[in-house]
């Protein structure tokens, strides 16, 4: 593999790992306060609530999988450009 292809891939992977985690983290967020309440009126314990998001996460990446890769071509292109690095 040619060395700026490693480099481009990088740059592309790093900012889509960080894009994925932002936007599992604000679904996770928003789903605890959405079902907080329900939660509280069956009284539920803390193992059944860390279950249920457990759970939930296969599903949440694989909604956030695309958003995340358009977000990480966006945003390694921009910082590529940036610093002067897609024109050389």
């Amino acid at each position: 593999m040619p060395l700026l292809t490693k480099y481009i891939a990088r740059e592309y992977l790093r900012v889509f790992w960080l894009s994925l985690g932002a936007l599992l983290l604000i679904y996770v967020v928003s789903e605890v306060f959405a079902k907080i309440g329900k939660f509280a009126r069956y009284d539920a314990d803390v193992a059944a609530l860390f279950a249920y998001f457990a759970l939930k996460i296969p599903r949440a990446l694989y909604e956030m999988a695309p958003l995340a890769a358009l977000m990480a071509s966006v945003l390694a292109m921009t910082t590529l450009s940036r610093q002067h690095e897609i024109t050389a």
